[in-house]
């Protein structure tokens, strides 16, 4: 019976292999910026959140510092970038978004923006 634990009380090999991966319900199956993980591993634990995932890595211009920005939501939740002197995508699969943003507004590691801003853009003047 796939799923369920075998004889002896033990998970299968794929399930095992696949736990690996997570903790705190964050994937880590692929390379995370370092200076990303603690934030990840806390907005994981943020309201509604079932799932962090992260994405590509890019190559930065340089770096601000850490600090994360919500480039556009999802159809389960939204996408982030985690800035250091490398770009890193997230995907935040949420259950329930608008109180994750809002999470996210209160914890969220900032240079100089607003959830969805972005740092090096200044307000508008109208």
């Amino acid at each position: 019976m796939r799923g369920t634990l075998g004889e002896g009380g033990s998970l299968g090999e794929a399930e095992a292999r696949a736990a690996g991966f997570r903790s705190q319900r964050v994937k880590k199956e692929h390379a995370i910026l370092p200076a990303a993980l603690p934030f990840l591993e806390e907005l994981a634990r943020a309201p509604g959140v079932v799932r962090v995932i992260p994405g590509r890595i890019k190559r930065g211009q340089g770096g601000r510092g850490f600090y994360v920005t919500v480039q556009y939501p999802t159809e389960s939740g939204f996408k982030l970038l985690l800035h250091t002197a490398n770009v890193q995508e997230a995907f935040v699969v949420t259950r329930d978004p608008a109180a994750t943003l809002a999470w996210l507004e209160e914890h969220m590691p900032q240079s100089g923006s607003s959830v969805g801003g972005r740092p090096d853009t200044p307000p508008s003047q109208e």
